[in-house]
């Protein structure tokens, strides 16, 4: 997921001064865009947020989960060759 959230955090600051640029000039006469800049601006930050809870709580769990779910396949494989060695 690093490289999904590191093309995020990278382009979101870039679009978010590209809609200022536009609401800055162009807001007088288009007001839509001051508002199209604010909700951005909302979304932005909502999904900073977002992504790094998933960075520090979701994605180290999913991690743990994974290694345990391999821990147990390769017991229940070593487990399974043992018995079919002993018959």
């Amino acid at each position: 997921m690093s490289t999904h959230h590191d093309y995020v955090k990278n382009e979101m600051p870039v679009l978010l001064g590209y809609l200022q640029k536009v609401a800055s000039k162009h807001g007088d006469r288009h007001p839509e865009m001051n508002k199209v800049f604010q909700l951005f601006a909302a979304v932005k930050e909502e999904m900073e947020h977002h992504m790094q809870k998933e960075e520090l709580t979701l994605f180290p769990e999913l991690k743990k989960l994974k290694s345990n779910l391999m821990k147990e396949r390769k017991s229940l494989l070593t487990g399974t060759i043992l018995i079919l060695l002993s018959i």
